[in-house]
Protein backbone atom coordinates (compact mmCIF):
# COMPACT_ATOMS: atom_id res chain seq x y z
CA UNK A 1 0.00 0.00 0.00
CA UNK A 2 0.96 3.09 -1.30
CA UNK A 3 2.35 5.44 2.03
CA UNK A 4 0.97 8.86 1.07
CA UNK A 5 3.24 10.96 3.23
CA UNK A 6 6.13 9.61 2.60
CA UNK A 7 8.92 10.64 -0.35
CA UNK A 8 12.14 9.26 -1.21
CA UNK A 9 14.80 11.93 -2.65
CA UNK A 10 17.85 10.63 -4.06
CA UNK A 11 20.34 13.46 -4.09
CA UNK A 12 23.96 12.76 -5.49
CA UNK A 13 27.05 14.85 -4.87
CA UNK A 14 30.04 14.06 -6.61
CA UNK A 15 31.31 17.33 -8.47
CA UNK A 16 30.41 20.76 -8.53
CA UNK A 17 27.47 20.27 -10.65
CA UNK A 18 25.01 17.81 -8.18
CA UNK A 19 26.66 19.64 -5.17
CA UNK A 20 25.04 23.02 -6.06
CA UNK A 21 21.49 20.86 -6.72
CA UNK A 22 22.13 18.81 -3.63
CA UNK A 23 22.24 21.88 -1.27
CA UNK A 24 20.76 24.54 -2.92
CA UNK A 25 18.12 22.81 -4.81
CA UNK A 26 17.13 19.49 -3.43
CA UNK A 27 17.95 20.51 0.30
CA UNK A 28 14.90 23.61 0.65
CA UNK A 29 12.71 21.11 -1.19
CA UNK A 30 13.24 18.21 1.25
CA UNK A 31 13.14 21.36 4.13
CA UNK A 32 9.29 22.10 2.29
CA UNK A 33 8.30 18.90 2.40
CA UNK A 34 9.06 18.28 6.07
CA UNK A 35 7.19 21.56 6.83
CA UNK A 36 4.32 20.18 5.12
CA UNK A 37 4.86 17.43 7.64
CA UNK A 38 5.52 14.56 5.02
CA UNK A 39 8.22 11.72 5.94
CA UNK A 40 10.76 11.66 3.59
CA UNK A 41 14.06 9.14 3.19
CA UNK A 42 17.09 11.57 2.27
CA UNK A 43 19.31 9.38 -0.19
CA UNK A 44 22.40 11.70 -0.11
CA UNK A 45 25.68 11.59 -1.81
CA UNK A 46 26.73 8.14 -1.17
CA UNK A 47 23.47 6.51 -0.50
CA UNK A 48 22.59 7.44 -3.81
CA UNK A 49 22.82 4.08 -5.91
CA UNK A 50 20.22 2.06 -7.34
CA UNK A 51 20.30 -0.63 -4.67
CA UNK A 52 19.20 1.95 -2.14
CA UNK A 53 17.01 3.43 -4.00
CA UNK A 54 15.18 0.69 -5.12
CA UNK A 55 15.07 -0.54 -1.48
CA UNK A 56 13.81 2.41 -0.29
CA UNK A 57 11.05 2.17 -2.53
CA UNK A 58 10.33 -1.18 -1.89
CA UNK A 59 10.33 -0.62 1.86
CA UNK A 60 8.23 2.38 2.37
CA UNK A 61 6.46 2.56 -1.07
CA UNK A 62 6.36 6.54 -1.25
CA UNK A 63 4.22 8.59 -3.06
CA UNK A 64 6.69 10.87 -4.65
CA UNK A 65 10.42 10.56 -6.18
CA UNK A 66 12.25 13.07 -6.74
CA UNK A 67 15.97 12.45 -8.00
CA UNK A 68 18.99 15.03 -8.58
CA UNK A 69 22.09 14.37 -10.24
CA UNK A 70 23.30 14.30 -14.24
CA UNK A 71 21.03 12.29 -16.81
CA UNK A 72 20.82 10.71 -19.76
CA UNK A 73 18.03 9.74 -22.15
CA UNK A 74 17.95 6.42 -20.47
CA UNK A 75 19.51 6.95 -17.22
CA UNK A 76 20.30 9.25 -14.26
CA UNK A 77 23.84 8.60 -13.27
CA UNK A 78 24.23 7.31 -9.10
CA UNK A 79 26.63 8.53 -6.81
CA UNK A 80 28.70 5.30 -7.59
CA UNK A 81 28.54 6.22 -11.25
CA UNK A 82 26.58 3.63 -12.14
CA UNK A 83 22.42 4.08 -13.27
CA UNK A 84 20.99 4.95 -10.41
CA UNK A 85 17.48 4.86 -12.61
CA UNK A 86 17.07 3.78 -15.83
CA UNK A 87 14.69 1.55 -18.00
CA UNK A 88 15.90 -1.33 -16.56
CA UNK A 89 14.36 -0.54 -13.39
CA UNK A 90 11.55 2.33 -14.58
CA UNK A 91 8.60 -0.01 -13.08
CA UNK A 92 10.17 1.43 -9.41
CA UNK A 93 8.23 4.35 -10.07
CA UNK A 94 4.83 2.95 -10.75
CA UNK A 95 2.17 4.82 -8.39
CA UNK A 96 4.96 7.68 -7.56
CA UNK A 97 5.02 10.98 -8.94
CA UNK A 98 8.13 12.24 -9.90
CA UNK A 99 10.71 15.38 -10.42
CA UNK A 100 14.39 14.44 -12.06
CA UNK A 101 16.63 17.23 -11.64
CA UNK A 102 18.62 16.08 -14.29
CA UNK A 103 19.39 16.62 -17.80
CA UNK A 104 17.80 14.63 -20.88
CA UNK A 105 15.83 12.49 -18.39
CA UNK A 106 12.54 13.83 -20.38
CA UNK A 107 14.01 12.24 -23.76
CA UNK A 108 12.97 8.77 -22.84
CA UNK A 109 13.01 7.25 -19.34
CA UNK A 110 10.23 10.16 -18.09
CA UNK A 111 7.97 8.95 -20.41
CA UNK A 112 9.00 5.12 -19.82
CA UNK A 113 8.64 5.46 -16.37
CA UNK A 114 4.75 6.95 -17.15
CA UNK A 115 4.53 3.41 -19.22
CA UNK A 116 5.34 1.53 -16.23
CA UNK A 117 2.78 3.10 -14.03
CA UNK A 118 4.21 6.62 -12.57
CA UNK A 119 1.31 9.20 -12.39
CA UNK A 120 3.41 11.98 -13.92
CA UNK A 121 6.70 12.98 -14.22
CA UNK A 122 8.24 16.42 -14.69
CA UNK A 123 11.81 16.55 -16.45
CA UNK A 124 14.04 17.89 -19.12
CA UNK A 125 14.13 16.64 -22.31
CA UNK A 126 17.77 18.63 -22.96
CA UNK A 127 20.67 20.01 -21.50
CA UNK A 128 19.78 21.11 -17.70
CA UNK A 129 22.00 24.39 -17.49
CA UNK A 130 22.44 26.29 -14.12
CA UNK A 131 24.03 29.17 -13.41
CA UNK A 132 26.51 30.11 -10.49
CA UNK A 133 28.60 32.75 -8.76
CA UNK A 134 32.02 31.49 -7.53
CA UNK A 135 32.48 32.64 -3.69
CA UNK A 136 35.52 33.85 -2.36
CA UNK A 137 35.98 31.14 0.45
CA UNK A 138 35.33 28.32 -2.35
CA UNK A 139 32.32 26.91 -3.66
CA UNK A 140 29.39 28.18 -6.05
CA UNK A 141 26.22 30.25 -5.11
CA UNK A 142 23.65 29.48 -7.56
CA UNK A 143 21.78 32.40 -9.13
CA UNK A 144 18.60 32.87 -7.23
CA UNK A 145 16.44 32.65 -10.98
CA UNK A 146 17.24 29.00 -10.70
CA UNK A 147 16.88 28.05 -7.39
CA UNK A 148 13.59 29.83 -7.27
CA UNK A 149 12.68 27.88 -10.67
CA UNK A 150 13.87 24.55 -9.79
CA UNK A 151 12.42 24.53 -6.30
CA UNK A 152 8.75 25.88 -7.56
CA UNK A 153 7.60 21.97 -8.33
CA UNK A 154 7.33 21.96 -4.45
CA UNK A 155 4.52 23.16 -4.90
CA UNK A 156 3.19 19.87 -5.39
CA UNK A 157 3.68 19.37 -1.38
CA UNK A 158 0.66 21.96 -1.51
CA UNK A 159 -1.96 19.20 -3.21
CA UNK A 160 -1.66 20.91 -6.60
CA UNK A 161 -2.62 19.39 -9.55
CA UNK A 162 -0.07 18.44 -11.75
CA UNK A 163 -0.65 20.42 -14.75
CA UNK A 164 -1.15 23.40 -12.28
CA UNK A 165 2.34 22.98 -10.96
CA UNK A 166 3.92 22.64 -13.93
CA UNK A 167 2.07 26.07 -15.13
CA UNK A 168 3.43 27.41 -12.18
CA UNK A 169 7.14 26.99 -12.91
CA UNK A 170 6.49 28.12 -16.63
CA UNK A 171 5.15 30.98 -14.97
CA UNK A 172 7.93 31.69 -12.59
CA UNK A 173 11.03 30.74 -15.22
CA UNK A 174 8.73 33.56 -16.78
CA UNK A 175 8.50 35.89 -14.72
CA UNK A 176 13.02 35.70 -14.20
CA UNK A 177 13.22 35.72 -17.86
CA UNK A 178 11.32 39.56 -18.25
CA UNK A 179 13.66 40.56 -15.23
CA UNK A 180 17.02 39.40 -16.47
CA UNK A 181 16.43 40.43 -19.78
CA UNK A 182 16.92 44.07 -18.92
CA UNK A 183 19.39 42.96 -16.20
CA UNK A 184 21.46 40.36 -17.86
CA UNK A 185 20.41 38.67 -20.97
CA UNK A 186 22.81 36.01 -21.33
CA UNK A 187 20.95 34.58 -18.15
CA UNK A 188 17.49 35.21 -19.46
CA UNK A 189 18.53 33.09 -22.57
CA UNK A 190 19.83 30.26 -20.25
CA UNK A 191 16.89 30.45 -18.21
CA UNK A 192 14.83 30.72 -21.71
CA UNK A 193 16.88 27.65 -23.00
CA UNK A 194 15.50 25.42 -19.42
CA UNK A 195 12.32 26.45 -19.72
CA UNK A 196 11.16 25.28 -22.97
CA UNK A 197 12.95 22.18 -21.91
CA UNK A 198 11.04 21.87 -18.79
CA UNK A 199 8.40 18.71 -19.65
CA UNK A 200 5.32 17.00 -18.23
CA UNK A 201 4.55 13.81 -19.10
CA UNK A 202 1.35 11.45 -17.64
CA UNK A 203 -1.46 12.91 -16.09
CA UNK A 204 -1.97 16.54 -15.41
CA UNK A 205 -4.62 16.03 -12.99
CA UNK A 206 -2.51 13.94 -10.85
CA UNK A 207 -2.57 14.77 -7.28
CA UNK A 208 0.12 14.28 -4.36
CA UNK A 209 -2.58 13.64 -1.46
CA UNK A 210 -2.27 13.63 2.07
CA UNK A 211 -3.04 11.02 4.52
CA UNK A 212 -4.81 12.71 7.56
CA UNK A 213 -4.79 9.53 9.23
CA UNK A 214 -1.71 9.70 11.22
CA UNK A 215 -2.60 12.90 12.73
CA UNK A 216 -4.98 10.65 14.20
CA UNK A 217 -2.07 8.85 16.03
CA UNK A 218 -0.54 12.20 17.34
CA UNK A 219 -4.18 13.27 18.66
CA UNK A 220 -4.48 10.62 20.92
CA UNK A 221 -0.56 11.51 21.74
CA UNK A 222 -1.40 14.25 23.15
CA UNK A 223 -4.78 13.43 24.89
CA UNK A 224 -2.20 10.51 26.58
CA UNK A 225 0.05 13.71 27.59
CA UNK A 226 -2.60 16.39 28.63
CA UNK A 227 -4.27 13.67 30.92
CA UNK A 228 -1.15 12.76 32.54
CA UNK A 229 -0.51 16.53 33.13
CA UNK A 230 -3.56 17.18 34.50
CA UNK A 231 -3.37 13.90 36.77
CA UNK A 232 0.43 15.60 38.20
CA UNK A 233 -1.09 18.96 38.63
CA UNK A 234 -4.01 17.68 40.77
CA UNK A 235 -1.37 15.48 42.51
CA UNK A 236 0.68 18.89 43.33
CA UNK A 237 -2.96 20.43 44.36
CA UNK A 238 -3.34 17.54 46.94
CA UNK A 239 0.34 17.58 48.35
CA UNK A 240 0.11 21.42 48.87
CA UNK A 241 -2.95 20.50 50.92
CA UNK A 242 -1.60 18.14 52.98
CA UNK A 243 1.38 20.22 53.73
CA UNK A 244 -1.26 23.04 54.85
Amino acid sequence: MTDYNAVVFARTNYDDATRVLHDQVAEPMIEYAHKRLFSYVDLSGGGATRTNLEGSIIRYNPQVLMVYSHGHADYIVGQDGFDLLSLANAVFTSGKVCYFCACHTGEELAQVCVDNGAPVVFAFDDVLTILVVEQEGGGYLLVDAFQHCLTKPKLLFDNWKARDVYQAVIDEFNRWIDYYDNVDPFVADTLRHDRDHFKMYGNGESVVQFNLNFLVGITDILMYVNMVLIALFKVVQTYKRWRK
